[in-house]
């Protein structure tokens, strides 16, 4: 960051901060209306806790998708 200017970060750091309402709402909904279709939809999107354990792919918040993974596996013995 150190070669960016002032005006670049603060573009960055608020592409970050709208990156993560995004996530955070999109968990909010999901928690709301849960379905495997939307579980999937959100892994497509997201990854899955497998990938993201794994470094295959990063999240930012490793604990939501923890938790979207058990749901996604107690949803499908149903």
């Amino acid at each position: 960051m150190e070669c960016c200017s002032a005006e670049e970060i603060k573009k960055n750091l608020l592409l970050y901060a709208q990156n993560q309402a995004k996530l955070y709402q999109d968990i909010v909904d999901l928690a709301k209306n849960t379905t495997l279709d939307k579980i999937k939809d959100h892994q497509r999107k997201y990854g899955t806790y497998e990938e993201i354990s794994q470094g295959i792919q990063i999240d930012r918040d490793h604990m939501s998708s923890a938790l979207i993974s058990e749901l996604k596996s107690k949803i499908e013995r149903q």
